[in-house]
């Protein structure tokens, strides 16, 4: 009887009451709640259009650990978070004005020569529109206002037997020059 009671004595997500049947059990790094893969999630899960290599990260010490909802909440309303959560906000908004030129594009670009151009690699994703956005919000917060020399490299990922196209961006954020 004990053998057969531990065996049905699953835990339970602590935020839904999902039970852990074939799925592991999460543990969010702050507040060390178990949680399933629904109820937990990454800081760079909350800001999908920004570039994370490019290193302005929203509390350092928590990028790529595991973290609940309401801890992020939490991080994102410290007083050290609130400039990136801010501009990442209005770099959204206003992410259409900067122009996007890919490398086959042969036409004159005033770029400023004195801000040094910054190199934008994206991860892979499955839609090269994110690629675009991603690098339009991170020229944005990084305070560029033109993306040059875009390609992208597509690759085939499998999962299970599903086989599916996913592309990295590859581009160069500059400063236009100032027009008289």
């Amino acid at each position: 009887m004990n053998v057969v009671f531990t065996l049905f004595n699953w835990k339970r997500c602590t935020e839904c009451g999902k039970r852990f049947i074939l799925s592991e059990p999460k543990q969010c790094v702050l507040c060390k709640k178990i949680l399933c893969s629904s109820c937990i999630g990454e800081l760079e899960d909350r800001y999908p259009f920004y570039l994370w290599s490019l290193g302005d990260k929203p509390n350092i010490d928590y990028y790529g650990k595991l973290l609940c909802k309401s801890c992020v909440i939490k991080l994102e309303q410290s007083p050290e978070n609130t400039c990136f959560c801010e501009r990442y906000e209005a770099a959204l908004l206003e992410h259409g004005k900067i122009k996007v030129f890919p490398s086959s594009y042969h036409g004159k670009l005033k770029i400023d020569a004195s801000v040094p151009p910054k190199k934008l690699v994206s991860r892979l994703v499955p839609d090269r529109s994110i690629i675009e956005k991603a690098f339009q919000v991170s020229a944005i917060m990084l305070g560029y206002d033109l993306v040059y020399d875009v390609f992208y490299n597509k690759e085939t990922a499998w999962d299970g037997n599903y086989q599916y196209k996913v592309y990295q961006g590859v581009g160069i954020a500059a400063k236009k020059l100032a027009s008289n």
